[in-house]
């Protein structure tokens, strides 16, 4: 089994063209693959917030929270926590 890359990216059309911001890159991908796990809208603001679950490893657990409220500038999203645990077999 060789183990692959990944990057993840959130994009949006508008008259302006296309934008998009990289989320995530995974350089030794095991075999789990990242989960939108929750999406709403947390924040408020009428733009949907998520829950990513980037998958790096079948015993690692990491989870990360995205608002759209925190974005910087050229961004849709910012990250707003993280969380990770260790599942040992």
């Amino acid at each position: 089994y060789a183990a692959g890359s990944l990057k993840l990216f959130i994009s949006r059309n508008s008259s302006g063209g296309q934008y998009r911001q990289q989320l995530l890159e995974i350089e030794n991908l095991e075999h789990p693959m990242p989960v939108v796990t929750f999406m709403w809208d947390i924040a408020g603001d009428g733009l949907p917030d998520f829950i990513l679950d980037p998958g790096y490893n079948y015993e690692f657990h990491h989870i990360s929270l995205f608002l759209t409220s925190l974005a910087g500038a050229a961004e849709f999203v910012g990250l707003a926590a993280e969380s990770s645990e260790w599942r040992d077999c």
